[in-house]
Parts: C-alpha cells; sequence; structure tokens
C-alpha cells in the first residue's frame, strides 16, 4: 500500500511537471544577421510562444516589427506568425529612449512540443535579418563568448597563397604602373551560409580608362574566402560584404590576406549613424602593416563630414561662405592627420596615402560644391579663382591615383565649369546663318501668315513636343500636333524650294567635310587653352588622365570611322607625356575598332556565363534585349513604363524577346510582385544576389539600369547597349513599324 501511494504521488508530481511552462534564458544559437535585436528569453506555453527580444540601438533612432516576422522550425521549415505585441505596435516606428535600449515581447502560437531548435525572422522588406538555429533546450547553457581563434589550417592555407604571389615584396619607388592582378584570400570567424550571402564584391575601377570592373568575391562553407581584382598601379578598394566596406591597399603582383570577425559585422549594423570603419582586422602579406596603420588611424578618427558638406543647405551658400566652411569643418581632422605623421612612426607610404588622400577628398569637396552651384544656379558660373585650389594639388603625382576618391575626383575634374567652353568646337557644323534668317534676312523675302502661322508651330514644338511642357499634352494630341506640324513643315518647304537648294549649296555643303575627329581635336585644343592659360595649370598627368578617360564614349558613339580616329588619336597622343597613358589609349583604340570589325563575342566558361545561359538558353532564335534593373531604381522604373506599348506591340514575336532581371536586394518581392503585375512584365528573373553578382562581374556594370543585346545565336551584340535605340533596332530586326 505504502508503494502504491508512492507511486501515485511521483505520476502526480510528473503530471505537474508536464505541464509547466518551458523557459529558456538567453538560449543558444548558431548565428544571427542583427547587431540590434538580441532574444533574451523564450517562454513555451501551452497555449502560445513568447519572444523577448531585447533591443540594443542608437537612442532616438527607430524600429518595427511587422505582422511579416514569423518564427520557423528548422526540422520542416513550418512557420508561425506573430498573434500579437507587448511594449509597441506592429508596422509602427518605435522610437528608442536615451538609453537606447528597449525590450518587446512577440506572440506567436504555441509550438509543437517536438521542436527542437527555431530560426527568427525579421521579414522587413528593406531591412530584412535573422536568429538562426535557435536551441529550445533550457539546459543548454550559452557559453560566455571567447575571443575566437582563426584555425590553424585557414592560417597555412592564407600563408601558402600568399607564398605563391609574382610579387612578394612592395613595389621600387620608381615603379607604379603595371597592368596585373592581384588576390585576395581571407576568413570571415563566425561565418555561416545562413548568413545569406556567399559573395562579396569590390567594385574595381580603372581610373585612366574610365572603366567599372565589378569583381566577386567568393566566400566557401567554411568562411574562407577569395577572389582576383585587375589593377593597373597600387590602389585602395573597398571590399563589401552584405552593406559594408572592409577597405584595403594592394600593389600589383600581390597578394593580401586578412582576418575578419562576424561579431565585428554585427556591431557596424548597430552604428547605423556612421560609416563605420572596421579595426578587429588582421592583415597578411607585403602591404600588411601598412593597412594595419591605415584601419588603426581611420577607425579611431572621427571621419569628416561628408553628409553635411554635400547637403543642399551647404550648397546654397556662396563660394567664399563654402570655403569657409569647409575649412572649419575639417580643421580638427586635418590638425589631427598632422599631428599624427609628425608624431608616429608610420611607413613612408602609409604617410604619402594619407597626404595624398587628405588633398583629393579636400578637392572632391569642392568640385562636388561647383557642380551642385552650376545646376543649382541654372548655369551662373563661378568666379575663376574658386579654382584656385587644384594648383595646390601634384597633379603629376601618380600616387594620387591610389587614393580613395581619386576616381570621383578625376571625373569631377575633366566634366568641370571651366572646361565646358569646349563644346563651342561643335560649332563647326552648324551653319553660321539658320536658314531662316538666309531667307527673311540676307534674301529679304516679306513673311506671308502661312509662314508666320509656321514658325509660331516649330517654337510651340519646342516647348510642347520637346520641351519642359511635353506632359501638357496627352499622346493623342501629341500625334495631332506632330500631323499638323509636318504638313506645314512641307507647304513650307514648297513655297521656298529654289532657296533651300540656294542655301545648301552655300551654308550646308561647305559642313559636310567637317567629320567627329575635327570637332573633338578642336574641343581638346580648346581645352588644353582652359586648363594652361585660365586654370594656369603646367601640362600634367591627370589632365592627360581626362583625356584617355573620354576616348571610350568619342570612339564607341561619335568617331565611326577608324581611319579618322586613328589621325584623331594621334595628334591626341602627341601631348601626353606618360607611356602608360598611350598603352592604354591604344587599348580602347583596338577594343572599338577590332580588327575583324565584328565586336558580338561569346560568353567565356564559367559560373556567371552558366547563369546567364540558363536565363537567355530558352529564347534562341530570338534576338533578346536583357534589362537589368531595381524596384528602387528611378531610371529603371521610368523606362519600363515608357516601354510598355512597344513590349505590347512585340509580345510573343517569333524574333525578338524582353527579358527583366533583378535581384531580391534590388526589388523586395511585395513590391516586385506588384510591378510585374501592373507593368505586365514576362520573362522576369528575381535572382538572389550572389547569382546577381556574377551577372554584375561578367557585363561589368555598377549602376542600373544596365542593358545587354544578345542575338539570335547567343552572342552578345552590345553588353552596354543604349536602351534609346530599341524602336529603331526592332524595326530594323522584324520590319515591323508604325
Amino acid at each position: 500500500m505504502k508503494y502504491s501511494a508512492l507511486s501515485l504521488l511521483f505520476l502526480l508530481f510528473a503530471s505537474v511537471l508536464s505541464a509547466k511552462d518551458v523557459v529558456i534564458v538567453n538560449p543558444v544559437y548558431e548565428v544571427k544577421t542583427t547587431g540590434i535585436t538580441n532574444i533574451s528569453k523564450i517562454e513555451l506555453k501551452a497555449n502560445e510562444t513568447q519572444v523577448h527580444l531585447h533591443t540594443v540601438f542608437l537612442p532616438h533612432w527607430w524600429v518595427k516589427f511587422s505582422t511579416a516576422n514569423y518564427i520557423e522550425d528548422c526540422a520542416t521549415g513550418k512557420k508561425l506568425y506573430p498573434t500579437g505585441m507587448e511594449n509597441g505596435e506592429f508596422e509602427k516606428k518605435i522610437y528608442m529612449p536615451d538609453s537606447g535600449d528597449s525590450t518587446f515581447v512577440l506572440l506567436f502560437p504555441a509550438l509543437d512540443k517536438s521542436v527542437k531548435k527555431i530560426n527568427y525572422i525579421n521579414a522587413d522588406t528593406e531591412d530584412p535579418s535573422g536568429i538562426y538555429g535557435i536551441l529550445l533546450n533550457p539546459k543548454t547553457k550559452a557559453k560566455a563568448k571567447a575571443k575566437q581563434d582563426t584555425p590553424p589550417a585557414v592560417l597555412k592555407w592564407i600563408e601558402n597563397e600568399i607564398a605563391k604571389a609574382k610579387r612578394k615584396t612592395l613595389m621600387n619607388e620608381d615603379e607604379f604602373f603595371l597592368n596585373d592582378t592581384v588576390h585576395i584570400v581571407g576568413y570571415i570567424k563566425g561565418y555561416s551560409p545562413l548568413i545569406g550571402f556567399s559573395t562579396g564584391m569590390v567594385y574595381v575601377s580603372n581610373s585612366i580608362a574610365g572603366e567599372d570592373y565589378p569583381i566577386v568575391i567568393q566566400i566557401y562553407k567554411d568562411g574562407r574566402f577569395e577572389g582576383k581584382l585587375p589593377v593597373n598601379h597600387p590602389q585602395y578598394f573597398g571590399l563589401l560584404f552584405g552593406t559594408k566596406y572592409i577597405h584595403f591597399y594592394i600593389e600589383p603582383g600581390q597578394t593580401l590576406g586578412m582576418v575578419l570577425d562576424w561579431e565585428e559585422f554585427l556591431l557596424a549594423d548597430r552604428l547605423r549613424d556612421r560609416q563605420y570603419t572596421f579595426k578587429d582586422i588582421r592583415f597578411f602579406g607585403p602591404t600588411a602593416l601598412i593597412n594595419q596603420e591605415l584601419t588603426t588611424f581611420y577607425s579611431q578618427e572621427k571621419e569628416l563630414p561628408y553628409r553635411m558638406l554635400y547637403s543642399e543647405e551647404s550648397t546654397r551658400k556662396t563660394p567664399d561662405e563654402y570655403k569657409a566652411l569647409l575649412n572649419s569643418t575639417t580643421k580638427e581632422y586635418k590638425e589631427n592627420l598632422q599631428w599624427a605623421l609628425n608624431e608616429k612612426n608610420w611607413d613612408e607610404r602609409t604617410k604619402t596615402f594619407f597626404r595624398n588622400n587628405y588633398a583629393i577628398t579636400y578637392a572632391t569637396f569642392l568640385l562636388r560644391y561647383q557642380m551642385s552651384y552650376v545646376y543649382g544656379r541654372k548655369g551662373d558660373k563661378l568666379p575663376l579663382d574658386f579654382y584656385d585650389f587644384l594648383q595646390d594639388i601634384a597633379m603629376n603625382d601618380r600616387k594620387l591615383l591610389s587614393t580613395s576618391e581619386f576616381d570621383t575626383f578625376i571625373n569631377l575634374f575633366g566634366f568641370s565649369n571651366p572646361f565646358r567652353v569646349s563644346h563651342n568646337a561643335f560649332n563647326l557644323r552648324t551653319p553660321k546663318k539658320s536658314y531662316t534668317a538666309y531667307l527673311f534676312e540676307e534674301l529679304g523675302f516679306q513673311k506671308t501668315p502661312e509662314d508666320i502661322a509656321y514658325l509660331e508651330k516649330v517654337d510651340s514644338a519646342n516647348i510642347y513636343l520637346y520641351g519642359n511642357k511635353q506632359e501638357e499634352l496627352s499622346d493623342q494630341e501629341k500625334k495631332d500636333f506632330q500631323a499638323k506640324l509636318n504638313e506645314m513643315s512641307s507647304a513650307f518647304g514648297e513655297r521656298y524650294e529654289k532657296q533651300m537648294k540656294d542655301y545648301q549649296k552655300k551654308y550646308l555643303d561647305p559642313l559636310s567635310s567637317v567629320t567627329y575627329a575635327d570637332i573633338y581635336e578642336e574641343m581638346w585644343r580648346i581645352n588644353d587653352s582652359i586648363c594652361y592659360n585660365v586654370l594656369k595649370l603646367k601640362p600634367n598627368l591627370l589632365y592627360d588622365i581626362t583625356k584617355v578617360r573620354s576616348l571610350d564614349f568619342t570612339f564607341s558613339e561619335m568617331i565611326k570611322d577608324k581611319k579618322q580616329a586613328r589621325t584623331f588619336l594621334a595628334k591626341l597622343e602627341s601631348g601626353i607625356a606618360e607611356p602608360f597613358l598611350i598603352a592604354e589609349a591604344e587599348r580602347l583604340f583596338s577594343k572599338n575598332y577590332p580588327e575583324d570589325g565584328n565586336t558580338a563575342y561569346e560568353l567565356e566558361v564559367g559560373k556567371a556565363s552558366e547563369i546567364f545561359k540558363k536565363i537567355i538558353d530558352p529564347f534562341k532564335g530570338k534576338v533578346v534585349f536583357v534589362d537589368f534593373w531595381g524596384i528602387f531604381c528611378g531610371p529603371c522604373i521610368a523606362n519600363i513604363q515608357h516601354n510598355k506599348a512597344l513590349r505590347s506591340k512585340y509580345k510573343d514575336h517569333e524574333e525578338v524577346a524582353f527579358i527583366f532581371v533583378t535581384s531580391d536586394v534590388e526589388s523586395p518581392l511585395d513590391r516586385y510582385d506588384k510591378f510585374v503585375e501592373e507593368q505586365e512584365l514576362v520573362n522576369t528573373y528575381r535572382l538572389l544576389s550572389d547569382e546577381y553578382n556574377y551577372l554584375r562581374q561578367l557585363f561589368k556594370f555598377n549602376g542600373i539600369p544596365h542593358y545587354v543585346m544578345v542575338d539570335k545565336e547567343g552572342q552578345i551584340v552590345d553588353d552596354n547597349y543604349h536602351m534609346e535605340n530599341v524602336g529603331r533596332e526592332l524595326e530594323k530586326i522584324t520590319g515591323k513599324t508604325e
């Protein structure tokens, strides 16, 4: 009897225990992608699951929770969505207190008792994140996070890769320009494929030729990463993982190793009020010391006030006011840098980089201001003495090309306002007298009522068909307007048919011998004069780079005749002193005027080509126009909307097809689906960002929209197609006109 009573008591106690809530405090997880939110507690109740979220963020910044958030059974993939929330409201901005510390509780349906591990997903379409592999065993305790060591096998791999490098030392002082590659190898401590990306990107820029080479950095499942970058001189790069940049300096032929820590990525995620500079990096290779010194200074020094200096309020200031603002806001940074240059026992290359980087960054601020000033004031010119700062730059110093802002600087310098006067070279192809001036002034004809009506119609067309009032007319009104204008133009031409022939002979025929090569030769003659006589700059390397940077556009869009291009280039090169710049100019010539005259090409074998071929192979036998776009890209959206009628006209056509490619990052699913339906898009592909990165590398584009034209055999006809030409191209392919 005693045994039976004890057994009954045991069973009753066990049933009470089984009914008790399970509480997991600071649950163990595998990896997370948010530096803002942590799960402090999970309560598994009979009727619901409570997830306690401890949020640490910037004071007075806001967070938001969505009803699209969910918890997910790692074993089955079953998702549970929230039924309620404590300490906040769904879909509402919740501003953080002064402490930056808050706790929220999300309520979910009860989890099945068999669930052992879950993911928590914040499904914000613009800022998704997650905490993965959360263990629901209250007995499993999180260990205090010790500094994670890099596995010896990884360090050995990095050491071996550096040993294979073509160049194992720093370049000599007299070395600089050299076409080669660099090899980046490294490791991310704490990485997991669950993080959501398996590639990084380095946006390589050839500042001399004005070319971009986005290069994929492959991340392996164990956290190692590597990639090879084309370079032609020492450069300072930004390696992009997710949304975070890691900067580094490297020289041609070298291999650079680096070890990163995922915990620092999470810290950077939380500190969103700044351009976070990673500091917990271990570098390996010839430039390791330089990179460590650069990283140490930039991570400790307060960054320059870019946002404020580029703000609309700042650019509305007068030139003197802006220069005063720039000097006052950069004073402390400049003084701290100068102190460090004097006191720190840095490598001389590090010191040179810091000096040059500050000089180019300072000049870039001023050139950005002049661009905003000119455009914001409808063409007002800055006083020429504004540009005196250019005389303080060592324009022949090759090492300026290694700085972080050089690409921006050289682009703004080449297009700065003083050089705009060179566009007058196009007057070489402009008749000295207009046709109407010839008729009514030189010949003395009196305008008839029909003439007056026609000329007024032409003026109106410049406003309503081509000017700033295009939106005031419907499509039908524009067609009627154009038809009437054509009718009046024909009548005007018939009235003065003989006079037109005389005008042609006297004013137009002499212009037929003027080529675009002549125009561009005159443009650079004017630019030379501006550079040397107006800006008071002596012949220099940086100005010569602006000449070479212009050639790809000049050759591909303006000078179609190869012989004329060769004559033009020979004259341009005669004023360039640096042999490497001449070699780059020759490469651009060969690229645009191939020996066989055929610019179409086959895709090379590789992962990127495989991804693209999977997309285009079903359209073999058709000419394909591929549109790389994103939902947040205004020009992308505008162009797709503009061509809606054109797509409808050629829908299901046997000879042509339109393909649209975006990524999960460029186009969140809800907005993507809505836009695709609204625009009646077919042949649409929303790739994972890793796949999309490979296509960026394949077709060498940084920005979007970007267009590629593929022929019926799958060859690439044009990997930087101008979509404004598509209407005429389609008519040529199909013979189908309005």
